[in-house]
């Protein structure tokens, strides 16, 4: 089944859901890559796919959610069987779309399991998004198992490589997750849908149960502080040390127009003794999260 879909900086689209390997690992995260013109790219993968496991053994892995990074990396996310205390939780994992394979940077394997809720009920994600910082946030509906709620709003930030961010306004217990309950006793409240603002807020939408046991469900949304981006608005100080030469940041930005992707555009350039982007690896970081800019080759940094 796929789930969601996203189009490539080459104009290529890719496909994520889930799929039944018919192999040991039965049910995992899969992707699956198009032409423009929708015609499965075998070049991708295996014959045009790949598949992922994430739980243990035979455990089943859903996937319900895509991202595509500025830096051409995508996150798949959804609901994976991790173990019998905690059920099924939030899981993700980041590929590199140009080999079809697990980003390492990523939590040191490409993929990740948290749970959420409370003991072995179900937490799924459902909606991904990446903010201009780096930063991961993915939300969904986490099962909390009391008299007093049942499923609920809930949503997790992460660092770019995947460690859980605590740092968030409403995270009084110290957890990193952030869970809300709309209607009164063991109602069931999902979030489906997530919206980034500029200002760093975040909005969730959803349904929610009006009664306890009840088939009928209200829209409901809630927005969430979040922000200040811990980041330099994306400038044409590409060295970082608060001006711009053209002779320094003026040729690497020409030499990285005309195609230079990786350390070879800063070749000959001798960078100001004030520069705190004074690498490549730290340039490239710079104009892939902050700027969009694709297809530069560098290594994945912490921010």
């Amino acid at each position: 089944m796929l789930t969601g879909l996203i189009k490539l900086g080459d104009g290529r689209l890719l496909a994520g859901g889930h799929c039944d390997t018919m192999t040991a690992t039965g049910v995992d995260l899969c992707l699956m890559r198009f032409s423009a013109d929708g015609v499965l790219d075998t070049s991708f993968g295996t014959g045009g796919k790949a598949s992922f496991a994430v739980g243990p053994g035979n455990a089943a892995d859903y996937a319900y959610a895509m991202a595509l990074q500025p830096d051409g990396k995508v996150l798949l996310g959804g609901s994976c069987y991790a173990q019998a205390a905690t059920g099924f939780d939030f899981c993700l994992i980041r590929v590199d779309p140009a080999t079809a394979t697990l980003d390492t940077t990523f939590n040191g394997t490409g993929k990740l399991t948290l749970p959420m809720g409370f003991g072995a009920l179900d937490d799924v994600v459902r909606s991904i998004v990446v903010q201009p910082d780096g930063r991961i946030i993915a939300a969904g509906s986490c099962g909390m198992g009391n008299a007093t709620t049942a499923e609920d709003f809930c949503w997790v930030r992460l660092l770019p490589e995947g460690q859980q961010d605590r740092a968030i306004a409403g995270n009084t217990d110290g957890t990193g997750v952030i869970a809300t309950a709309f209607g009164s006793g063991a109602s069931n409240d999902r979030a489906y849908a997530m919206l980034l603002q500029p200002d760093g807020n975040l909005v969730l939408a959803g349904g929610c149960q009006r009664n306890v046991g009840g088939m009928l469900e209200s829209a409901c949304l809630a927005r969430y502080q979040g922000g200040p981006f811990g980041y330099t608005a994306c400038t044409p100080d590409l060295d970082g040390d608060g001006q711009y030469h053209p002779l320094i940041d003026g040729l690497l930005l020409t030499r990285i127009l005309l195609g230079f992707n990786d350390s070879r555009a800063l070749s000959g350039i001798r960078l100001s003794p004030g520069a705190t982007r004074n690498n490549w690896n730290l340039i490239a970081s710079h104009l892939a999260r902050h700027c969009g800019v694709r297809g530069l080759f560098w290594t994945e940094l912490s921010l």
